[in-house]
C-alpha cells in the first residue's frame, strides 16, 4: 500500500494533533494514542504518541487482524475493558 509521507509529515506538522493525543493519553491513562488510516488490510500510524514505547512511529504499518480496529470493523460493536488483567484485549 502507498503511504503518503507527504501527508503524514503535514498532519506531525500540525500542534493541536500532538496535544490532542496527548491529552488523550493523559485524561484515559492510556500510553498509546495515534492518528490512523485503516483500510481492509493494513492500519497505518499517521501521528503517534508512543509513552508505552511500542516502537509505533509515523508511517509504521500493522496488519489489520492485529488490531483492535478490526474487532470493530468486523462486529459494529464499541470495545469496552472494564479491569485490563482479565480482558482478552488486554497486552499483560
Amino acid at each position: 500500500m502507498y503511504i503518503d509521507q507527504n501527508l503524514i509529515q503535514r498532519l506531525n506538522a500540525i500542534d493541536d494533533i500532538a496535544s490532542i493525543l496527548e491529552i488523550i493519553c493523559t485524561t484515559s491513562g492510556m500510553r498509546f494514542a495515534a492518528v490512523a488510516r485503516v483500510t481492509e488490510q493494513k492500519w497505518t500510524a499517521y501521528c503517534v504518541r508512543d509513552d508505552a514505547n511500542f516502537g509505533l512511529k509515523p508511517g509504521d504499518e500493522l496488519e489489520l487482524e492485529s488490531t483492535l480496529c478490526n474487532e470493530i470493523r468486523q462486529h459494529h460493536l464499541p470495545i469496552l475493558i472494564d479491569h485490563v488483567s482479565m480482558d482478552q484485549y488486554a497486552f499483560l
